[in-house]
């Protein structure tokens, strides 16, 4: 599933096509700014929304969403902080990336958040992706501003730290990187999926790019 404006969209993976459009309507009145998507059995469809307000405070806000009636409900009235990605390990933890804490997690019931051993170490995870041995494959920025390849790192869910695995394509490639994700099509081992331009629907690259 990806958001759309503020609507909800279902994917097939197999061919692209989209259905399920699911009007979204936030609890708090806030525009729909997604900087994270997660789902899980036990706590359903789960949205980090990044807000402005001079009066409870810019970050990003976790909302439950109801897939039954499009309402997005705010789990709990404080903010996350300046954080992005969402993604839900093997153990159920939910984990986020904060800009001055690193990696956290984030409590789906409360939306408190607890540290995760070091503090983030100069990189921004702009998108996060749990592996089955527990530990988090993240990406990020390789520079400030618009365009340009992005860092592939491995992250420890035990202290937070960060290996770097390798840079993602030439400059622009990734201009749009939408979100990533860990599948496992084949027997052979799993692969990251990284998808471009999913979120505008603006597609450079039809294809998926694929990280071994």
């Amino acid at each position: 599933m990806t958001t759309e404006g503020q609507r909800l969209v279902m994917i097939d993976p197999l061919d692209g096509s989209t259905s399920g459009f699911l009007d979204l309507s936030l609890s708090s009145g806030a525009n729909l700014a997604a900087s994270g998507l997660a789902y899980s059995a036990t706590d359903g469809l789960l949205l980090l929304n990044y807000e402005t307000s001079s009066q409870v405070g810019t970050g990003a806000y976790l909302y439950q969403i109801d897939l039954a009636s499009g309402v997005a409900a705010r789990v709990g009235p404080a903010s996350v902080g300046i954080s992005a990605g969402l993604t839900f390990g093997p153990t159920g933890l939910l984990y986020s990336w904060h800009r001055d804490l690193g990696l956290v997690i984030i409590d789906p019931a409360t939306s408190g958040r607890t540290q995760v051993g070091v503090g983030p170490g100069g990189d921004f995870m702009q998108h996060l992706a749990a592996l089955p041995d527990g530990s988090l494959m993240g990406v990020a920025q390789v520079s400030p501003g618009s365009g340009g390849p992005r860092n592939l790192f491995r992250i420890s869910a035990v202290d937070g730290s960060q290996q770097l695995v390798a840079t993602l394509g030439p400059e622009g490639e990734y201009f749009a990187l939408g979100g990533l994700a860990y599948t496992v099509p084949e027997p052979s081992g799993g692969v990251l999926v990284a998808l471009l331009a999913l979120l505008a629907r603006a597609v450079r690259s039809a294809a998926p790019h694929r990280v071994r």
